[in-house]
């Protein structure tokens, strides 16, 4: 019977160790989702701002989805012209009249009920689950989102599941990240513009790599070979000390 006492101990701590694991990867999970989805709102309310709008609405919302890598190179496959899509909501953006005094956006009664709704039916910490959730209830709810969405291609009859990039799992082998970090020092507007020039992005695109940084302490900015990691690494550093910003950029090997 004295046998069996180290071996129960033994399953007992392992399962004990499983379970801690467990719980630790799904709060890191959830944290992550809730990051992400704030990440999302900061680019919309940029956005907006950027652009003098009075309110933060579904085309905001739409456009800051589309910053995110993996929903365009989920959506590309299915025939999606992701391009187009950016171009048709920035249009549409565009065509939104702009106050003619500095004003702070404020989120529409749609988008502030979309936002609820989401957040209650899809509390799970998949980040994939959680975005796609996101964008089927935003096409859903609002008719001018869904009709440019469909124009290009995209129509989902049930939450399309995205397809999580580089980023979390599909890392090519041999490849290296540029990783930015956050500092208490370099102003925001300047790091999307950072960004903007050394990667050759659209503001949006640079504006949530840019949250991302900020909501998470630090960003995946590309994925790519070594060599040119580092020489992406240095030349986002020498644009950044140009403008006179300490702004922090590392390269991880995988």
């Amino acid at each position: 019977m004295e046998l069996w006492v180290p071996i129960i101990l033994a399953i007992s701590g392992g399962v004990l160790i499983a379970a801690c694991v467990a719980t630790v990867r799904t709060r890191h999970l959830r944290e992550r989702a809730a990051g992400e989805l704030q990440a999302v709102l900061s680019v919309a309310l940029e956005e907006a701002t950027r652009r003098r709008h009075a309110t933060v609405g579904a085309h905001h919302l739409a456009r800051a989805l589309l910053a995110i890598p993996a929903i365009p190179s989920t959506l590309q496959p299915g025939g999606v012209s992701v391009d187009a899509l950016r171009s048709a909501l920035d249009a549409a953006l565009d065509a939104i009249g702009a106050a003619t005094t500095d004003v702070a956006p404020a989120s529409s009664a749609e988008v502030t009920q979309l936002l609820r709704d989401v957040t209650r039916t899809q509390p799970s910490a998949d980040v994939a689950l959680l975005l796609g959730a996101f964008l089927h209830a935003l096409c859903a709810a609002e008719a001018s989102t869904r009709e440019l969405f469909a124009s290009q291609g995209a129509t989902w009859q049930t939450p399309p599941r995205i397809e999580m990039s580089w980023s979390d799992q599909h890392v090519p082998p041999g490849a290296a990240f540029v990783v930015a970090w956050d500092d208490d020092r370099s102003p925001l507007h300047d790091v999307i513009e950072i960004f903007q020039q050394a990667l050759s992005v659209p503001v949006t695109e640079a504006t949530y790599l840019a949250m991302r940084v900020h909501w998470a302490g630090r960003a995946v900015a590309q994925c790519c070979g070594p060599d040119e990691a580092d020489a992406l690494a240095a030349r986002t550093i020498s644009i950044a000390r140009a403008r006179g910003a300490p702004l922090r950029v590392t390269v991880e090997r995988s």
